[in-house]
């Protein structure tokens, strides 16, 4: 990023040499040379191409990496950060802990075959649960997705960007961590 940076600096600094010509002591300007002249004419120096850098490309220019499954926590993060950028927002961090939550989370939904914030027959948020051991006001999102087709990591981000509490949770100045969890078709990201 700094080299990049550093390069914009130096082609916005970067003059252009025109040749000049000068006047004779008569006022008129000098013949070129000619041909068996003992001086040969200076060169004309041609100025270096102002170097352009390759813009980072961006994850709506990727559309492959994407849209390939299965879906992958690094593709997810990387969907998510580029809408908070978008929104003036820093990027979350991957926090291992939470993608131990989160695994853990993915794994008993897939184990237990269902798909809620609840464990099947009890009333409390057994992922939040988890997590409290790492962070005070942890948020969990969860997706399941339908495999082939539709079990890719741009389909997970825009599933949770299309729901209110979701998008609220990813777009969130509070959160500052993430970590993720993926197990069969089931997808759960936690926050802090």
């Amino acid at each position: 990023m700094t080299l990049y940076a550093r390069n914009i600096i130096q082609s916005r600094s970067h003059r252009r040499v025109q040749p000049c010509r000068r006047k004779t002591t008569n006022g008129q300007l000098p013949h070129p040379q000619q041909p068996g002249n003992s001086q040969q004419p200076a060169p004309n120096p041609q100025p270096n191409p102002t170097p352009t850098p390759n813009p980072q490309p961006q994850p709506a220019d990727q559309d492959k990496k994407y849209d390939v499954g299965p879906p992958d926590a690094s593709e997810i993060l990387e969907l998510i950060n580029y809408a908070r950028s978008k929104e003036n927002l820093k990027p979350l961090e991957m926090y291992e802990p939470l993608n131990q939550t989160a695994q853990l989370m993915a794994n008993d939904m897939k184990e237990n075959n269902y798909f809620s914030h609840y464990r099947p027959g009890t009333t409390t948020p057994y992922g939040l649960l988890k997590v409290m051991s790492v962070c005070r006001a942890p948020a969990e999102n969860q997706v399941q997705t339908s495999p082939p087709n539709l079990h890719t990591s741009r389909v997970a981000f825009n599933a949770w960007m299309q729901s209110s509490p979701h998008r609220q949770s990813i777009m969130s100045s509070t959160y500052t961590l993430t970590g993720f969890g993926i197990a069969g078709n089931k997808i759960v990201e936690h926050f802090c």
